[in-house]
C-alpha cells in the first residue's frame, strides 16, 4: 500500500483590525491581494480554509509553501478550529485537504 502524500501547507495570517472592526486574514504565497476576514477569529479562520481549498482545487502551479514566522505568533492547523484561541497576530500553517 503506498502511504498519501504529505498536502501541502501554507501560511495563514490572522489578525485584529481595529479600522475594519473585524480580524482580517492574509494567505502571504498567494500575493499581497488574497485576504479575507470574518467577524470572529474561528470565521476568520473557517474562511481562510475555504479560500485555500478553492485555491488549490486546480492543483496545478501552485506557489511553493513558505512558513512566515512572526514574532509571538503561534503556528497551528486551520482545520483544527475547534480548539482555537481568540488572539492577535496569530499565524497558522494551513494544509489543503482533499
Amino acid at each position: 500500500m503506498t502511504a498519501k502524500p504529505e498536502q501541502p501547507r501554507y501560511t495563514v495570517i490572522i489578525q485584529w483590525s481595529d479600522e475594519d472592526g473585524c480580524y482580517v486574514v492574509s494567505l502571504p504565497e498567494w500575493g499581497t491581494g488574497c485576504k479575507t476576514h470574518g467577524s470572529t477569529y474561528e470565521e476568520a479562520a473557517r474562511h481562510a480554509h475555504e479560500v485555500l481549498q478553492l485555491l488549490t482545487k486546480d492543483e496545478t502551479n501552485l506557489p511553493i509553501p513558505k512558513l512566515f514566522h512572526y514574532p509571538g505568533a503561534d503556528v497551528m492547523d486551520v482545520a483544527d478550529t475547534q480548539t482555537v484561541e481568540t488572539g492577535q497576530g496569530v499565524a497558522a500553517n494551513a494544509r489543503k485537504t482533499a
